[in-house]
């Protein structure tokens, strides 16, 4: 089956494709922006905010027609009771609308059905990746040269967090993986290797443990399902990244007489929980307060306390901010979801179609969510999404390859228009934030002191 049989009208594809495309080059790309006012987090939540406009945009144009679930509907539902419920309906409905667009991008991914495809859109995200490492790479060659000092923040570009970056590292390694394997071209399945293994070898830098622990969980449940081919590859990146760490990191150091001036976090810290318990609790304890409809989106940031504006583990911000109806209504769809993917890993060992590789991004994406916040960081949100979809056209071409599209219902109709309208009305209340210094919710909203650290949620400044 070629692309055309998979998506049907041509010029509707190629815009599919297109956009695809352009989105997981800019997870790479982005960061690399040479200059700009804004600080890092907020380019590039502005950016995925006209993202998500294209998105649904095409989406409306593109996409076939297609029924909601009544868990869907449900949560829906749930999540409007808690908006209206909030102490800020507005800001509670801006983070609402938002992940109504990442729902909205995942649709429009899941209209990609052939492996071909997604071997194409997926080099959007190898030249993303690859050019991130090879500046990486420039920069710590020039730093040696020079004899200056070298400081790991300084090689996680385009980021105001080396966490931030490891959030995209935890999606982005399996599809660079699944890449190495599947990309006919040689040059391409090399650009992938190199920069898998300079991601990993920047998370090892960081002593990413969600990223590492989501990693190996994936691995695990590769390896259980069959789906060897795929782990054994992903081991051999994680190897060769390694190796990358050890030379570019320790080796070169040590040859050229330097030595590290500042590391991101130091290795005594390992065993710390850097506050997460008292998040945790923090969250939990809004959860009993309101288990029904929760405190509202977004409303974990209501109160200027703790050490975030959210509680590095997206169950408990959901309990805390939607309750226990919408977590639940929610998670069942996930849950099925991924039920569905293990019984279609289990008919086939071989690693052919994009289910296998967005299977294993995803579910490394739930394991990182229990310990950080890439639920809520705007570039591994866009990653999560099209993985999400990815996953979703794979379980579609696994039950019914030969299916297509024989017109669109009118709730498709109203879907589509509430998601254009709501992404458009999104990206002008960005635009018009983005404009205070800094940028910020409301223009009441609390800014920190000058020697405090930001706390970043929907802008780096993150509280309502």
């Amino acid at each position: 089956m070629d692309g055309r049989e998979a998506l049907g009208d041509g010029r509707a594809d190629f815009w599919v494709v297109a956009l695809l495309v352009g989105i997981l080059a800019s997870v790479g790309l982005l960061p690399l922006w040479p200059g700009s006012d804004l600080r890092a987090h907020d380019l590039q939540r502005l950016a995925q905010c006209v993202v998500l406009l294209l998105g649904a945009v095409v989406c409306g144009f593109a996409c076939p027609s297609w029924s909601l679930r009544w868990t869907g509907l449900g949560f829906g539902a749930a999540a409007l009771w808690s908006v209206a419920q909030s102490a800020h309906p507005v800001v509670a409905g801006q983070e609402l609308v938002l992940w109504l667009g990442l729902c909205g991008l995942a649709v429009l991914a899941s209209r990609c059905r052939a492996e071909s495809l997604w071997v194409f859109v997926m080099r959007g995200l190898v030249l993303g990746a690859g050019a991130y490492a090879l500046i990486v790479i420039a920069l710590l060659a020039g730093a040696l040269i020079n004899a200056e000092p070298l400081h790991a923040r300084s090689l996680c570009l385009g980021f105001d967090n080396p966490r931030f970056l490891n959030h995209c590292q935890t999606v982005l390694l399996p599809w660079l993986a699944w890449c190495t394997l599947r990309d006919p071209q040689r040059g391409w399945r090399v650009l992938a290797g190199m920069g898998a293994a300079v991601h990993v070898g920047l998370a090892i830098l960081c002593l990413a443990r969600a990223t590492g622990v989501a990693w190996a969980v994936m691995l695990l449940v590769m390896l259980v399902a069959g789906q060897r081919q795929l782990a054994w590859r992903f081991v051999a990146c994680v190897a060769l990244g390694v190796a990358c760490a050890l030379l570019l990191f320790d080796l070169l150091p040590w040859l050229c007489g330097q030595r590290w001036a500042t590391s991101f976090v130091s290795p005594t810290e390992l065993g710390s929980d850097h506050s997460r318990g008292s998040l945790w609790q923090r969250a939990w304890q809004m959860f009993v307060n309101s288990p029904w409809h929760g405190v509202g989106p977004m409303h974990y940031a209501a109160e200027v306390k703790g050490k975030a504006a959210h509680p590095h583990n997206i169950y408990l911000q959901m309990l805390a901010e939607l309750g226990g109806p919408a977590v639940l209504l929610g998670l069942a769809w996930v849950v099925r979801t991924l039920a569905d993917g293990w019984r279609s890993l289990w008919a086939s060992s071989l690693v052919a179609g994009q289910l296998v590789p967005a299977f294993a991004a995803v579910v490394a994406a739930l394991v990182d969510g229990s310990f950080s916040g890439n639920f809520v960081m705007p570039l591994s949100q866009l990653l999560i999404a099209v993985s999400f979809g990815a996953l979703l056209s794979g379980l579609a071409e696994a039950s019914s390859p030969v299916a297509r599209s024989t017109g669109r219902s009118a709730a498709w109709h109203f879907f589509a228009v509430a998601l254009v309208a709501s992404q458009g009305w999104l990206l002008i209340r960005a635009a018009e934030q983005v404009q205070r210094d800094p940028p910020r919710l409301r223009v009441e909203s609390p800014q920190p002191l000058i020697d405090n650290t930001m706390r970043p949620r929907f802008w780096l400044n993150g509280w309502i």
